[in-house]
């Protein structure tokens, strides 16, 4: 799984917008269920990936739990676009089949999160993420600093 996520991020033109929209240090642990644990960080030369270090302590800003079928499924897909790559998991995290495998924390305040280019990816979601957080009651990019803001940080 490791090896196929790398190569999308290195070759994949949407993720690769996703990428260089994000600042340096801004960084997920990724859990892929059953027992992968990976980390994605953004460093000056690109995109990190790596086993998630078990032994020492890594600042994250995201803790993210996926089941390998989704991200299967969306390898399978193979969006080519950074809006089809955010609608993709906008769409995909409520959806039935996955939805009781799905974890996400968030671990960095609002500004954090800003100033490391993660509010950033919502206009690159375009229009239908707009639509798919209006459904959710986040219409506005203020609705959801205001909702981030009262997030528990570590």
């Amino acid at each position: 799984m490791r090896q196929r996520l790398e190569e999308f991020c290195r070759i994949n033109p949407g993720a690769q917008k996703i990428v260089q929209s994000l600042g340096n240090s801004a960084a997920i642990k990724l859990r892929v269920l059953p027992d992968t644990d990976l980390l994605f960080r953004k460093a000056k030369g690109g995109l990190e990936l790596t086993a998630y270090p078990s032994a020492e302590r890594v600042e994250v800003d995201m803790d993210i739990t996926l089941p390998a079928a989704m991200l299967e499924d969306f390898l399978a897909a193979n969006p080519q676009t950074a809006d089809a790559i955010i609608l993709y998991f906008a769409e995909n995290y409520y959806h039935e089949k996955y939805r009781p495998h799905i974890d996400l924390k968030i671990l960095s305040g609002a500004f954090r999160l800003t100033m490391k280019g993660y509010l950033g990816l919502i206009p690159l979601g375009g229009p239908a993420l707009m639509s798919i957080l209006r459904s959710k009651g986040f219409g506005s990019i203020g609705a959801i600093t205001t909702a981030l803001k009262g997030i528990a940080r570590k």
